[in-house]
């Protein structure tokens, strides 16, 4: 550090005023540190967890069902992982083979595992977990499935209601038409949900036509033909 003293000091208290100077550098940053520190450890550690429990207890009969852990900043404590497992017990030889590679695989050094395999006594509580857990994963595939059916349903035609075919029907009741499409739009509202449906129909008569009679009945035979209410007409 370079600072421009006014005036002049002797060596020994510039000496001690250049070192008061780097503690309180120091007391100041060292919080900061310590605390940045301690939040990427906590953040690795959640990681590895999130791995270990993912890969080290794949076996085909055996499913994890519940898991936690508690972690501790403090080195001369260890931190626990808890695993519950419902199915096919597993052995002590591989429970024990886990625990030698949660350091060496898994980067989970002096941490303590404890195994809680379902038994008669517990199987109630492991089948109560396991179905909570297949319930969520149902009702998360439920939401996604809504959500594209609400998708497919606002860019879908309206094709899926044979409009050829019904150009073709309506054409005999009203020659005077050349062509007619129909498409599907859905009113969303601001929560996102889907509020109302209306037919936009585009058609073009051929000239000299008297339009408006024509609208009024073609609107009418849309309504019974495609089961629809609000229909709009538009000529071109």
């Amino acid at each position: 550090m370079n600072f421009k003293m006014i005036g002049e000091l002797e060596p020994g208290k510039l000496k001690k005023l250049k070192r008061a100077m780097v503690a309180v550098i120091i007391i100041v940053t060292l919080p900061s540190v310590l605390i940045a520190i301690s939040i990427i450890q906590r953040s690795a550690f959640e990681a590895n967890y999130r791995n270990f429990v993912d890969e080290a207890f794949k076996y085909d009969n055996t499913f994890v069902v519940e898991s936690k852990y508690e972690y501790n900043a403090n080195p001369r404590k260890q931190s626990v992982i808890e695993v519950r497992l419902f199915g096919e017990p597993l052995s002590d030889n591989v429970i024990n083979n886990i625990r030698g590679q949660m350091s060496s695989v898994y980067h989970l050094p002096k941490v303590d595992l404890v195994v809680r395999q379902s038994n008669q006594e517990d199987g109630g509580i492991a089948i109560t977990a396991l179905q909570s857990n297949y319930t969520e994963m149902l009702n998360e595939k439920n939401r996604q499935i809504s959500h594209l059916q609400e998708q497919l349903s606002s860019i879908r035609t309206a094709d899926t209601l044979a409009v050829s075919s019904m150009t073709r029907e309506l054409g005999i009741f009203v020659p005077e038409i050349n062509d007619m499409s129909l498409q599907r739009h859905i009113s969303y509202n601001t929560d996102g949900a889907a509020t109302d449906t209306a037919y936009i129909c585009i058609i073009s008569f051929q000239d000299d036509t008297d339009i408006q009679p024509k609208i009024d009945l073609i609107k009418d035979w849309l309504t019974k033909r495609a089961g629809a209410t609000n229909i709009n007409i538009l000529v071109k």
